[in-house]
């Protein structure tokens, strides 16, 4: 998978700009040339500031390579111009670009974290995962690697592992390279084609599955509805902490099945690890010869003897293994009472082939447990179509899936020559529209005719989807200047009071920001 580094592009030389012509990435060393790099941007920069995406990967023909390359991005943003000038505005930017690259790892060292099954908040209501905790009613920390579960991540480092990162459907990767693929608190839908290709990849392709879920009942869901203060209406969950009704449709073809009341209690495992669930759900099917651990739930009003109840299934199927257990939160930090460290290395083992920890010999099941009828409908009360993009979209990869699939990025050519590459000139002048529009609408903020800008751009209503695009993302930004700048001025004020000099005033400039030094594993793919 391609390493993804976003940066912002704040151009302070015009309310609206473009990107003149694509990016171009140039190596400045030997290394440099073993990088491949691709480029996303915002169609315009409205207001302020846009987008630029880098999608990096190492050539094929430097599986082996262990180094550190350097490069450069460069790009130039062009603005109308401003008033009383004729030419427009041009800033040339560029940004160094340094990439430590180590040989590719062995396979059962490669991990695949799917984050496309993942519906994040807003728009969505998705409820918190730990029902226990009061203070946060909705599951708004990201639930990615890089947030709430950066703790998970930082542990798989230290183990030896790689994380690589899936923003495409389960079609989308080559399961031959990767040792595990974790699905954790997963609340999209899955389309047919991932079922039916997950399975292959697991018995043919000797793939280990690992998924932790949470807790699902209708009953629950109802009773965490809320009404928003915000839209004056009330919220509806769309789901559980996750969808489990679709998790057992992926699960199905293994004989496995997730379902009953929310499950709280402790699992202990070999060895004397002590795993707790503070919100999950239980394992209600699991075929001959899996392995089941119970994990005992309090007792009535948490007195009385404890009840047992199967929270993980662990199998082996075909060439490769499925592990399943029931709650997440052992792994998110948001709310996490205890970490599961131990357990996920047990389960990474398991996947890796090896024959000891949980998997012992005697404790296969000699019948199958439970049953495949019966599991946890959807709920039939609320329209996932409105949060859900398997429902609306069709089945296709996205630049971050594997290379050379429909959708993807293409596969990386060689390495190229000593020269270094050029872009594709792009345009060279603005569209007359986009042009009178800018020149306009920078006049006017600038002038402090705020209503003027307003009426020409609906004057132009065919612009408005192109600036509509970077509202969203410059919206936040705006907001977090806003507050700085009222923090400033009454700083200022209190200064001032004091006899203190106020320094002068500054004009901003453009710039882009955001950008992070990042590792690169060699992939072919």
């Amino acid at each position: 998978m391609p390493t993804l580094v976003n940066l912002t592009i704040l151009n302070g030389a015009g309310l609206v700009g473009r990107l003149e012509g694509s990016p171009v990435y140039v190596p400045t060393d030997e290394p440099g040339r073993a990088l491949d790099v691709q480029f996303e941007a915002s169609e315009v920069l409205w207001p302020w500031s846009g987008y630029l995406a880098l999608y990096i990967r190492v050539r094929p023909d430097d599986a082996l390579l262990e180094a550190t390359a350097h490069g450069e991005v460069r790009l130039t943003v062009v603005s109308a111009p401003g008033p009383g000038e004729k030419e427009d505005r041009r800033s040339d930017i560029v940004v160094p670009l340094t990439v430590p690259i180590i040989p590719t790892p062995p396979r059962k060292k490669r991990i695949l974290w799917d984050q496309y099954h993942s519906i994040a908040y807003p728009p969505a209501y998705i409820p918190r995962d730990d029902l226990t905790t009061r203070q946060d009613i909705l599951d708004w920390h990201g639930d990615h690697p890089y947030n709430n579960f950066h703790g998970m991540l930082d542990h798989l480092r230290e183990r030896g592992y790689y994380l690589e990162i899936l923003g495409s459907p389960l079609t989308c990767f080559n399961a031959s390279q990767y040792g595990a693929l974790l699905i954790v608190d997963s609340e999209e839908e899955f389309y047919k084609e991932e079922i039916q290709k997950l399975r292959q990849d697991v018995d043919l392709s000797g793939l280990g599955l690992i998924v932790f879920a949470d807790w699902y009942d209708l009953e629950t869901m109802k009773g965490v509805r809320f009404y928003d203060d915000n839209t004056r209406s009330w919220w509806e969950a769309a789901t559980g902490g996750a969808n489990v009704p679709a998790l057992n449709d992926l699960l199905q073809p293994f004989g496995i099945g997730l379902g009953g009341p929310v499950l709280e209690g402790t699992m202990e495992l070999p060895g004397g690890e002590s795993v707790a669930l503070q919100s999950g759900t239980a394992v209600m099917a699991a075929p001959q010869g899996a392995w089941l651990y119970t994990a005992t739930t309090p007792g009535v009003k948490g007195k009385g003897p404890g009840v047992a109840t199967a929270a993980l299934a662990l199998l082996r199927s075909g060439m490769g293994t499925v592990s399943v257990f029931g709650d997440s939160n052992c792994l998110d930090s948001s709310h996490q009472k205890a970490a599961c460290w131990g357990l996920l290395d047990g389960l990474l083992a398991f996947a890796g082939g090896e024959p000891e920890g949980l998997s012992h010999a005697d404790g296969a099941l000699g019948q199958a447990h439970g049953s495949l009828a019966g599991l946890p409908a959807r709920n039939p009360d609320y329209d996932f179509k409105l949060v859900s993009r398997v429902l609306t979209e069709p089945l296709r990869c996205y630049p971050n899936g594997a290379a050379g699939l429909p959708g993807a990025l293409p596969i990386p050519g060689p390495r190229p020559g000593p020269e270094p590459r050029k872009g594709d000139g792009g345009s060279e002048t603005l569209d007359s529209r986009l042009r009178d529009v800018a020149a306009q609408a920078n006049a006017s903020a600038e002038a402090g005719e705020g209503e003027a800008s307003k009426h020409y751009v609906r004057q132009h209503p065919s612009l408005l989807p192109a600036i509509s695009t970077g509202y969203s993302n410059a919206a936040l930004g705006l907001a977090v200047a806003g507050v700085a700048l009222l923090m400033a001025l009454i700083l200022a004020r209190r200064r001032s009071a004091k006899g203190a000099v106020l320094p002068p005033k500054t004009r901003s400039l453009g710039g882009i920001s955001g950008a992070r030094r990042r590792s690169v594993t060699n992939v072919a793919s």
